[in-house]
C-alpha cells in the first residue's frame, strides 16, 4: 500500500472519529505498545483462529470460487491494497455478518471471515461494500485499541470511566469511518445500504423491495423516533439507521465526489456542510445527558472542577483523568466536553452553568459542592491554591457560605476511604 492510498483512506476518516483515536492513542501509549509487541509473542487466539480456519472453512485464493476471489481482488486495487497481506475465508454460520482480525508479521496475515449466508444472500455491489469495510478496519488500524486495552487492563469492563465511555463512543464512529471507505469500493449507495439492512436482518435481497429514497426515509424516521426514547444501548455498533443516514451524507458531499472523481487536491480541506450534518446525527452516538438540568449539572461540575485543578497552573495527568471520569457519568464524550470548557473563559462559563441549573435544578448545587470537596480531597492532599478556588467558587458562584464550604470538606474527609 503506498502513502498516496494511505493518505487517501484517512482523508475519509471522520474528523471527529481521528480527534478521538489520536486522544485515545495518547492515554493507551499506543506507539509504545506497539514498540513493545515487536518483543512480545503473537496473540495466540489470533494465530489458532487462522490455521482453524485454513483447516475448516473456504480459503478464497484457490480458484474455488473463482467470482468471489476476483471480487476481492478487484476491492483491494480500488482502495490501493493490491498488495496488502490479507487473506479471505468463507464460513458456515447462520448469522449474516463477516469480521475481520489483524495480522502478525511472524506468524500469519490478517484475515476477513465472511459468512456464507452473506454470499448467498448478497449481490456483488453489496459483497464489495462488505469487504471494503473490513478492510477499512485494516487500514485504519481499529484494532490497534483493543489489543493495547488487553495488554495493559486485561478487560474491556477494567478501563477508567472516561477511557471506557471514550472507548465506546470511538467505536460506533469507527463504523462509520469504515462505512466510508466501503462506499468507495462498491461504488454504489443504494448497494451500500441494501447491504446494511440485510446483515442486521437476514432477509433475502429478493425480499427487500426498498428503492433508495425509501430506505432514506425509514432511516430518519426511525432515528427520530430513537431521539425522542432517549435511551441508549448498551452496544459496539451504532444503530443501523443513523449509519445509513450517516452514509447519505457523506455519498452527498463534496468529499465524496472529490474522492471518487480522483480530484485529490482537496482533500486537506474540511467538508464544512458535510462536518455540520454529522455533528447533529452523532449527538446520539455521544450520550449527552437528556435532560436540561442534567446537562448544566454536567457543565457546573466540569467548569468549577477544572478552575480547582488549574488554580495551582499545573494540571496533573492524574487530575485530568479524575475530570474527566466525573464528565463520563452524564455522556460518552467526555474530552469533547473537556477540551470546550479548557478552552472557554472559564468564569463566565461556570457563572453561565450555575445560573441555568439554579433556573432547572438549583437542589442540585448541594450535589456539586459535595462533589467538588469530594475531588479537592482524592490526592489525599490539599493545594492552597486549589483550596483558595475551591472556596471562592463555592461562595462567589454557588451561592454559600464559607462555613458550608469548609463542612462540605471535613464531611467529605470524614468518609474519604
Amino acid at each position: 500500500m503506498g502513502e498516496k492510498d494511505r493518505k487517501i483512506i484517512e482523508s475519509i476518516r471522520l474528523l471527529e472519529e481521528r480527534r478521538l483515536h489520536e486522544s485515545l492513542s495518547r492515554a493507551l501509549n499506543v506507539p509504545l505498545l506497539e514498540n513493545l509487541s515487536r518483543f512480545l509473542s503473537p496473540v495466540e487466539q489470533n494465530k489458532e483462529r487462522y490455521f482453524f480456519l485454513k483447516a475448516h472453512s473456504l480459503s478464497v485464493k484457490t480458484g474455488i470460487l473463482k467470482s468471489l476471489e476476483e471480487l476481492f481482488g478487484k476491492v483491494k486495487y480500488i482502495l490501493g491494497l493490491e498488495d496488502f497481506p490479507v487473506e479471505l475465508f468463507v464460513v458456515e454460520d447462520r448469522y449474516t455478518c463477516a469480521n475481520v482480525t489483524p495480522g502478525n508479521v511472524l506468524s500469519h496475515p490478517a484475515f476477513i471471515c465472511l459468512n456464507g449466508a452473506l454470499v448467498r444472500r448478497l449481490k456483488e455491489p453489496e459483497i464489495a461494500f462488505v469487504l471494503g469495510h473490513e478492510l477499512a478496519h485494516l487500514v485504519l488500524k481499529h484494532s490497534e485499541f483493543r489489543e493495547a486495552i488487553m495488554l495493559l487492563y486485561k478487560d474491556l469492563d477494567k478501563l477508567p470511566p472516561h477511557l471506557k465511555t471514550e472507548y465506546d463512543c470511538w467505536h460506533k464512529l469507527s463504523e462509520m469511518s469504515a462505512d466510508r471507505v466501503a462506499l468507495l469500493a462498491s461504488g454504489d449507495i443504494e448497494a451500500a445500504l441494501r447491504a446494511m439492512i440485510i446483515c442486521i436482518s437476514g432477509v433475502d435481497d429478493n425480499l427487500l423491495t426498498l428503492s433508495l429514497e425509501q430506505i432514506i426515509k425509514y432511516a430518519t424516521t426511525v432515528v427520530e423516533e430513537i431521539k425522542q426514547m432517549k435511551i441508549f444501548t448498551e452496544c459496539t455498533h451504532p444503530a443501523m439507521p443513523l449509519r445509513i443516514l450517516a452514509l447519505k451524507a457523506f455519498y452527498d458531499s463534496n468529499l465524496y465526489k472529490s474522492l471518487s472523481s480522483g480530484n485529490y487536491e482537496s482533500l486537506s480541506q474540511v467538508d464544512v456542510e458535510l462536518e455540520t450534518k454529522l455533528a447533529e446525527l452523532t449527538r446520539v452516538i455521544k450520550k449527552y445527558p437528556t435532560n436540561v438540568a442534567d446537562y448544566w449539572l454536567m457543565m457546573t461540575k466540569a467548569a468549577a472542577t477544572w478552575l480547582i485543578i488549574s488554580a495551582d497552573a499545573n494540571v496533573t495527568p492524574e487530575e485530568r483523568a479524575g475530570l474527566l471520569d466525573v464528565i463520563a457519568k452524564y455522556c460518552w464524550c467526555p474530552e469533547e466536553i473537556l477540551d470546550d470548557i479548557s478552552e472557554k473563559e472559564t468564569e463566565s462559563f461556570l457563572k453561565l452553568s450555575v445560573e441555568n441549573l439554579k433556573a432547572n435544578k438549583a437542589s442540585a448545587l448541594n450535589e456539586v459542592l459535595r462533589d467538588l470537596a469530594f475531588f479537592l480531597i482524592g490526592d489525599r492532599r490539599i493545594e492552597p491554591a486549589e483550596y483558595e478556588k475551591y472556596l471562592e467558587i463555592a461562595e462567589n458562584y454557588l451561592g454559600f457560605s464559607r462555613f458550608e464550604a469548609i463542612d462540605a470538606l471535613t464531611s467529605a474527609i470524614k468518609v474519604f476511604p
